[in-house]
């Protein structure tokens, strides 16, 4: 597998430099490359290759007729040849293509190349081990863009690391009190913390994340109804996420961070257009390249709600209450709640179009035609529910069913396939021989992008409607890769491997088969995407800060050319060459939370089709370091080891109690933890066990520390602590915020304890280490926050739930001294 993680230089070349001119949209003054680089003429799948399945390549030549290739080992030696087959001139490149197929060499292996007439293309892989670790990456994504939340060292490592943002902590105003603008004056505020960021901005938007979630969410379900699906690939302890471990699948632990998000951004009970959805939240005006979300000083507001934010909401809330039905029936019960209030909310209400120029200091996000949400949020509460009145607006809708393909794919506007995949997927929704139509439709209008495939000099199954290929919008690989899940599900659905094939086809477009020899996911290729439009993976603007995560999809071709610097260096461009891998380039070279959706859906998928060089994990892991205890107090510490060896995907920390047996302590996918709740003056033997798929490895030789003393009541001199209750539902849901003040000396990692006079409990926190057990709660600082000095105070927060009653807390302690109340 070739993978280029961390190579961001910037082109010496320079043509001049172009200012973004979105909404006053600056960026840090950055060389603009000539031209987009287009490589060798020879063009391939420049990751690789899966063993037994197509192998095809593209080669730009002049000749009318049929010339010479060979296939080259990584020695340099031949190992296949033949001749070309012409496609001749190819209408969205602008090129004169030939074609090469050698599907039959299925040899695993690295360095190999593909000569063409003399012409050699970049190195190649013949494995399945990049789509494996793809599904990883792509999901990976998630986590780095959320709000609220420090994005933390043990799971992305230092160079990604970044301190929470927007959690009402100096220069942030915060999420968490959030008005609507002064021009649409309503009576109340919202907490809106948590989400994902959008995209390379720090807007967060209900209409966007309803595809992005639902791809997620309808990843992890079609594993449920498909045969031979893997959902192990997708179970707790896959992903590097804080919620791993918690017996949750991760990519569920990751859809309901969002979830969340969207359930809060409802009209509450009691105002106008109560039920219906804010259609999003962000800062006042456009920041500048970069900024990190703690670092945005912006103003931040409710934009009204509107009628599409609000069928997205009913639709993924909807999703939501059917795949948490047996994880946790409180939130699912809630999310049915939120759906069936936000779908007749809208259809009272069911033309509130959000303008189309309302894009200053974030995306407009504006949708005229609603009648595919209405199709898509009746489908999903159909599915759901089995309620007539749910049946009676599907079954008599335009749209039903198998009418809302197009070759021009789904996007976060035009949502009506989503309905028809879960109507096609959840089994018992339609009459039996409904479902069957539709799953044939998928077929049916699989033969037609196979077609466009054929048809091209490049396999991208996408045309925009009436365009004849002369036409890419903005995010078209996000539009490429919607049409390759209904390949995909065609594939599910007749065990027809056209369009298995076609999927993987598709692929090589993205990964390097194309007139770039473009790589449009990032660390992917020999030349892959380095410099997205982003406001911290900005090292092109700013060599302090990082490129890139391996695992994200940039934008990709767009005719628009909306941003100055593609308009001025691209004019002219044939479609499929509208493309700058450049910071600059906001409509070529964005990222966003629905175009790696579909991402990891179809890495997902394509995962199940192939086999790594070696079967995954055919061993336990060998037997870890002993832990090193550090950073004592009275209520926790840190621990840290050595790997035995790089199988393991997950490491368990016990205590060692003898004859009482064993106590699990936490989890973690990295070589540290820091525990929490512990008792004061208390000895802890510990020990870690390392598992990965095939088992668990021996324990490691034990350590033992002593917790320090707990100090007692030192008076109201040493610490204060202000708790309060930001919002309650009075549905059993509520919010707090709790702020520490250190009174006494400066204090250089911190640990509060409290413990819920009722029957309250955290669903997750922010800005520090949240854990419960029992009634006790324990908040531990994060490596950014836990140097307080004297008279210095910091702000922590959670959102949580309770049955009948939510008195606060009444005592804290701060590293084991008690607090005085505010």
């Amino acid at each position: 597998m070739r993978l280029r993680c961390r190579s961001f230089e910037v082109a010496a070349t320079s043509l001049g430099t172009a200012a973004l001119v979105a909404s006053g949209l600056t960026v840090a003054t950055v060389p603009a490359s000539a031209d987009p680089e287009i490589g060798p003429s020879v063009k391939v799948n420049n990751t690789g290759y899966a063993p037994g399945l197509p192998k095809e390549a593209s080669a730009v030549h002049s000749s009318t007729s049929p010339v010479p290739w060979s296939l080259q080992d990584a020695s340099g030696q031949s190992i296949a040849d033949g001749q070309t087959t012409v496609f001749g001139n190819d209408t969205a490149s602008g090129d004169h293509v030939h074609t090469i197929d050698f599907t039959h060499v299925d040899d695993p292996g690295t360095g190999y190349t593909l000569v063409v007439d003399g012409v050699e293309s970049y190195p190649f892989d013949i494995s399945g081990d990049p789509y494996l670790q793809l599904r990883y990456d792509a999901l990976a994504f998630y986590y780095h863009q959320r709000s609220g939340i420090p994005i933390e060292e043990q799971y992305v490592g230092s160079e990604y690391a970044r301190p929470a943002g927007h959690v009402n902590e100096p220069p942030n105003t915060g999420d968490n009190d959030v008005p609507c603008r002064p021009a649409d004056q309503c009576d109340y505020t919202l907490d809106v913390r948590g989400g994902w960021y959008d995209a390379g901005d720090h807007g967060k938007y209900v209409v966007n994340s309803g595809i992005s979630t639902w791809q997620l969410l309808n990843t992890y379900e079609r594993t449920l109804h498909v045969d031979d699906a893997d959902s192990t690939a997708l179970g707790d302890g896959e992903l590097s996420i804080p919620e791993s471990g918690n017996g949750v699948p991760d990519i569920l632990d990751e859809a309901r961070w969002n979830i969340e998000f969207m359930l809060s951004m409802q009209v509450p009970d009691g105002n106008d257009l109560a039920g219906m959805a804010h259609h999003k939240i962000h800062d006042e005006n456009w920041t500048s390249v970069p900024t990190l979300p703690h670092e945005d000083a912006e103003n931040r507001y409710l934009a009204p709600p509107s009628t599409a934010a609000t069928l997205n909401l009913a639709a993924v809330a909807a999703t939501c209450a059917r795949l948490w039905s047996d994880i946790d029936s409180g939130f699912s019960d809630t999310c049915l709640t939120v759906a069936e209030d936000a779908y007749a909310a809208a259809q009272a209400n069911p033309n509130i179009i959000a303008p189309s120029d309302d894009d200053q200091g974030g995306g407009a996000y504006s949708d005229s035609d609603l009648s595919d949400e209405f199709y898509w949020a009746a489908a999903e509460l159909f599915a759901t529910t089995g309620e007539s009145q749910y049946q009676t607006d599907l079954q008599s809708h335009e749209l039903y069913y198998g009418e809302s393909f197009s070759t021009r794919g789904a996007d976060w506007a035009n949502t009506g396939l989503l309905g028809d995949i879960t109507l096609a997927l959840v089994p018992g929704t339609l009459p039996s021989g409904d479902a069957e139509s539709l799953r044939n439709e998928f077929a049916s209008f699989g033969d037609s992008l196979l077609d466009l495939i054929d048809g091209q000099g490049y396999p991208a199954p996408y045309q925009e409607e009436g365009s004849g290929g002369q036409e890419y919008d903005w995010g078209s690989n996000n539009l490429v890769l919607n049409n390759a899940v209904v390949l995909a599900l065609a594939f599910d659905f007749t065990g027809d491997t056209r369009y298995r094939d076609g999927v993987f086809a598709t692929m090589d477009y993205i990964l390097g088969r194309n007139p770039l020899n473009q790589s449009y996911v990032t660390g992917y290729g020999e030349q892959a995407t380095e410099n997205p439009h982003h406001r911290f993976w900005a090292n092109q603007a700013d060599s302090s800060l990082p490129g890139p995560p391996p695992g994200v999809l940039a934008g990709g071709p767009n005719t628009g050319l909306q941003d100055s610097l593609a308009e001025q260096e691209l004019a002219g461009c044939s479609p499929q060459k509208c493309y700058l891998d450049h910071i600059e380039s906001w409509s070529t070279n964005e990222v966003t939370i629905n175009w790696n959706s579909v991402l990891s859906w179809v890495a997902v998928w394509a995962g199940e089709h192939v086999s790594g060089d070696e079967d995954p994990d055919p061993d336990p892991p060998s037997q870890p370091g002993t832990p090193e205890p550090s950073d004592v107090t009275a209520s926790s510490a840190a621990l840290g080891w050595e790997p035995g060896d790089d199988t393991a995907t997950a490491y368990d920390v016990y205590r060692d109690l003898g004859s009482s047996g064993d106590e699990l302590l936490g989890t973690t996918s990295t070589t540290s933890l820091t525990l929490t709740g512990l008792e004061p003056e208390t000895e802890y033997t510990v020990y870690v066990v390392a598992r990965n798929s095939a088992g668990e490895s021996d324990p490691s030789a034990s350590a033992t520390f002593t917790t320090l003393p707990d100090n007692g009541d030192p008076g109201d001199d040493e610490c204060q602590v202000t708790y309060e209750t930001a919002w309650d539902n009075g549905q059993g849901e509520f919010g707090a915020d709790v702020t520490i003040t250190n009174l006494g000396d400066p204090i250089d990692g911190w640990s509060l304890v409290f413990d819920f006079p009722n029957d309250q409990s955290i669903d997750h926190g922010w800005s520090a280490q949240w854990s419960q057990t029992g009634s006790e709660v324990t908040v531990a600082s994060e490596s950014w926050n836990g140097q307080l000095d004297t008279d210095q105070s910091i702000s922590v927060g959670f959102n949580g739930t309770y049955g009948t009653t939510n008195d606060d807390p009444t005592e804290f302690t701060l590293n084991g001294a008690s607090c005085s109340i505010e």
